[in-house]
């Protein structure tokens, strides 16, 4: 859905994706992306990722920034209307960090608006240690 509106960077979900499948481990999902050149961007709703040690190892040597979706009760309908409320938000970070991060996306509610914040959460590196 994302690609359908990004005109500048290629937007790829994994199931699209013909290296992977249903079956694919993340930590190998994760390992073969950051072995890319340019680097992708990694933007997740799996908050697994964030305690599973061998997760957080592949997340930490990847080199890449990585945004979670908070996580939430939100159908699906709405979370992707809230990730496409806030993509101008996410391109503009991933383009702007010198250094691989990892960010948090809230799916909340402001006074009636959509939240549109992303909270920094850390060097890549140094938050999954």
């Amino acid at each position: 859905m994302l690609d359908a509106f990004e005109q500048v960077h290629n937007v790829v979900h994994q199931d699209d994706d013909g290296r992977f499948d249903v079956d694919s481990e993340d930590t190998y999902i994760v390992s073969t992306l950051a072995a890319e050149s340019p680097r992708p961007i990694w933007i997740t709703n799996d908050l697994g990722q964030r305690r599973s040690p061998t997760e957080r190892a592949a997340l930490r040597a990847s080199g890449m920034t990585i945004f979670f979706c908070k996580r939430n009760n939100l159908t699906p309908h709405l979370q992707s209307l809230k990730l496409l409320a806030v993509w101008p938000t996410i391109v503009d970070y991933a383009t702007n960090t010198r250094v691989p991060a990892a960010y948090e996306i809230p799916f909340g509610r402001i006074g009636g608006q959509l939240n549109e914040k992303i909270r920094r959460l850390g060097n890549t590196v140094e938050l999954f240690k």
